[in-house]
């Protein structure tokens, strides 16, 4: 399988930028469609509205755990 390895962070935002779209297009099947009656945030479609929802989970369900498991790994450093 290949693949890029980058030593840097900066190369894989630029990468991402430019190549978002083509790596982030989903297959849908129909079991896919019919499970979460249509609405899965993980399967939609890429596009403004699943940017949109994305932000959203990671400010308001993830922000707070990730500021927390932060905290506690502060004294540690």
């Amino acid at each position: 399988m290949p693949c890029v390895v980058v030593s840097t962070a900066e190369p894989t935002k630029q990468f991402r930028k430019t190549n978002e779209l083509t790596f982030s297009s989903r297959k849908h099947s129909t079991a896919i469609k019919i499970l979460p009656y249509n609405s899965s945030f993980a399967f939609s479609p890429y596009g403004p509205y699943w940017k949109f929802i994305k932000k959203l989970c990671i400010y308001k369900l993830l922000g707070a755990r990730i500021s927390t498991i932060s905290r506690q790994l502060e004294p540690q450093r």
